[in-house]
């Protein structure tokens, strides 16, 4: 999918996690279990009203070479008034999770199988 419909799956789903391809374009991650744990550094908080085309397309564009990484992700997800931005990894244990997570600083991490985030 192009960035456009990425921002428009956002806004659906309030938020989602997508791995960019060779091309340029992004698919879906596809995990049905396990936990997204965002990489230190790269998280960005904007206003949700903020979060258009040209603010997804300058994150992507700065942080290229490190979602080109076939273990990252591009992550979004829409908690009220704030989108939340950042590069992320799977890890398929909840403990080794929630580790990464403080290591990395992180507030949450989520879990894929049940659709919610735990506060670390």
């Amino acid at each position: 999918m192009y960035l456009t419909e990425v921002q428009t799956y956002i806004n659906d789903h309030q938020g989602g996690t997508f791995r960019l391809r060779e091309d340029g374009r992004f698919d879906v991650a596809e995990h049905t279990d396990g936990y997204y744990v965002a990489r230190s550094g790269a998280e960005v908080q904007v206003a949700t009203a903020d979060l258009h085309y040209s603010a997804l397309n300058a994150y992507v564009a700065d942080r290229s070479a490190v979602l080109a990484v076939p273990d990252n992700f591009f992550g979004v997800w829409l908690d009220g008034d704030t989108a939340y931005l950042d590069v992320s990894t799977h890890v398929v244990n909840r403990h080794m999770a929630e580790a990464l997570g403080r290591k990395n600083q992180q507030l949450a991490i989520w879990d894929v199988a049940e659709g919610r985030a735990y506060t670390l």
